[in-house]
């Protein structure tokens, strides 16, 4: 007899039931959840639901803030991360019937904009048919530092490119030799650019390195400082950049540093996720940064339901 399923909001107290889902869920990285599910349940307000059966959850749909701006105008946007399934409850319309929950709670609120995501390509379909929109402006580029050596460790298999990471783990960083000037200048090039994008406020940008997710600094006085995890994929050591932050937002500069970075850590690769209209976007494609001649863009999907939003993104 199938057990009643109830769907409800996620609240603060949901820690350690969502970390016992998530490590069900996705074994291979099993124990490195509490951190970062504490940080999603600290987001102000909090908005996610998940499924229950006895009590216990056997699915979650999360989300986090995020401090989105359109030029001048902030944006009332969350990310939605670690959407789950208990695997013996999986193809009951689960799903679907949280991202319904979800989608009324959110836009029910008084001025709520813009859920994002990037989903796996098994979700896309149904996303979509809750009316999510899927743009073409995000790639992953990547960096081949010694092409020889990566052909070496593959054997020509292109399949080990791709895949999930290992992180080393990393402390969360110290910001106390961050210069904190640099956030703002980042701010002042997107805003020329006119693009929607995350402004990293000096408060936003500390709630979000706390979310304890392997991620570290390298600082190069005069330049700026990169935001990135170091890990392995099969064979391959892969930094992975967040944000590359610089006083002066020029090709030569970025080129400078991915050589500084190439030096301190010998990796196989690195790769950036970002947009085509990305200030530094054209500087890594002068570095030697290529997308995936078979996938360029990645699925990066939006809900919004107003019409100044739709036609904003």
């Amino acid at each position: 007899m199938q057990k009643e399923i109830t769907i409800r909001d996620i609240k603060p107290d949901d820690l350690n039931d969502l970390v016992e889902l998530y490590d069900s869920v996705w074994p291979e990285t099993a124990g490195t959840y509490e951190g970062k599910t504490k940080w999603m349940l600290s987001s102000n307000p909090l908005y996610g639901v998940c499924a229950c059966a006895d009590d216990k959850i056997i699915a979650s749909r999360p989300s986090f803030q995020s401090n989105i701006y359109y030029r001048h105008v902030k944006i009332n946007a969350v990310q939605c991360g670690n959407s789950s399934v208990r695997k013996d409850y999986r193809r009951l319309g689960i799903f679907t019937k949280m991202n319904r929950e979800f989608l009324k709670v959110f836009f029910d609120e008084n001025n709520n904009d813009l859920i994002y995501n990037v989903s796996v390509e098994a979700s896309k379909l149904a996303y979509q048919k809750l009316g999510w929109e899927y743009i073409n402006a995000l790639s992953k580029q990547t960096y081949f530092t010694n092409i020889w050596n990566v052909l070496l460790k593959t054997k020509l298999d292109i399949r080990k490119l791709t895949g999930n990471i290992q992180y080393d783990h990393q402390s969360i960083p110290p910001l106390d030799n961050f210069d904190h000037k640099l956030l703002e200048v980042r701010e002042s090039n997107f805003r020329k650019s006119k693009n929607i994008h995350t402004y990293y406020s000096k408060n936003f940008f500390e709630w979000r390195l706390n979310s304890d997710t392997n991620i570290a600094f390298f600082t190069i006085e005069g330049l700026g400082t990169v935001i990135y995890k170091i890990g392995i994929r099969n064979s391959l050591r892969v930094i992975t950049i967040g944000e590359v932050f610089l006083y002066e937002y020029n090709h030569v500069n970025l080129r400078e540093i991915i050589k500084l970075l190439k030096k301190e850590f010998k990796v196989d690769i690195i790769e950036v996720l970002i947009t085509e209209n990305h200030p530094c976007f054209s500087f890594y494609k002068k570095i030697g940064f290529v997308s995936n001649p078979f996938k360029k863009y990645l699925n990066l999907g939006v809900k919004v339901v107003s019409d100044e939003m739709k036609k904003i993104c």
